[in-house]
């Protein structure tokens, strides 16, 4: 171990011997060269006549010294205003890496939600089939018969999948039908008493169908018909509540449905932005 500490002192050593040669040598030229190796330094502040006689290079430094006391406010001076410059550049400094830290603590929140939200259990509706084409049809065979009475109800069929990466626990379903030219303000859903056959819906799974009919009876040919001309639209809403694996925290799918002809004239269930009856979490 003491062999090790003067093998990595050895080089300083050296490098110490080299510069005092130097020094010597650079003192031997000067004089050969017939400078003076003393030189008289007076104190500025003193009488400036009979000044002591000091070596060259100690003589240069009581020069400055001498110098140094004389301008010693100014100096005192420029050194408080370079402190101050430095505090106020550590200041920004701090206060630039302190933004910089929050930054990378907002970017890895930012990269964790995401990877959250790119394994979790997303849940979202596909209906399967409905009986609204029965009562359109109906509508345009007996378009002059606005009195005759029909008997049925909106029926639709639907199940929901998940297209997550992670399974999801089905904890409650609810949904509704409405007819009304705009939809209402408060909408009432009705909890599925069917119990889904399987809890668990696992990645890219899918549950049961779930059968919603509607409280409202179409009981005459008027009400088809003003299903038909877009007078009465059905609306569809819900919402599927379920427990996502991945951040074992409730989450829920809200949907709200309008049963519209597109321009392509096919009848066709298509979500409806209104209030917070779209969205899910």
């Amino acid at each position: 171990m003491l062999n090790e500490k003067i093998r990595k002192k050895l080089p300083w050593a050296i490098l110490l011997v080299v510069v005092l040669a130097i020094f010597a040598d650079f003192v031997l030229w000067w004089g050969s060269l017939g400078y003076p190796l003393h030189a008289i330094v007076c104190d500025p502040t003193t009488n400036q006549k009979n000044c002591p006689s000091y070596n060259v290079l100690f003589a240069f430094a009581m020069s400055w010294a001498y110098d140094l006391n004389y301008w010693g406010m100014l100096v005192t001076a420029i050194a408080t205003g370079f402190i101050a410059w430095f505090t106020f550049s550590l200041r920004d400094a701090t206060a630039e890496q302190g933004r910089l830290t929050e930054k990378s603590i907002e970017l890895a929140t930012t990269a964790t939600n995401a990877a959250v939200a790119a394994e979790r259990a997303r849940f979202h509706i596909i209906i399967d089939r409905n009986n609204l084409r029965d009562f359109i049809k109906m509508a345009a065979m007996y378009n002059n018969s606005p009195a005759m009475p029909v008997s049925g109800d909106i029926r639709i069929e639907y199940h929901f999948k998940n297209y997550g990466k992670c399974p999801g626990r089905i904890t409650e379903i609810s949904h509704g039908i409405w007819r009304s030219e705009t939809p209402p303000d408060n909408f009432v859903y009705t909890v599925v008493r069917q119990a889904p056959r399987e809890y668990m819906v696992p990645s890219l799974g899918e549950t049961e169908p779930q059968i919603c009919e509607s409280t409202q009876s179409v009981e005459t040919m008027q009400d088809a018909i003003a299903i038909r001309t877009g007078r009465s639209i059905v609306w569809f809403f819900g919402r599927f509540d379920y427990v996502d694996f991945v951040t074992n925290k409730p989450q829920v799918h809200r949907f709200l449905l309008r049963y519209i002809q597109t321009e392509s004239l096919e009848w066709r269930f298509q979500s409806y932005d209104y209030k917070h009856y779209n969205q899910s979490t």
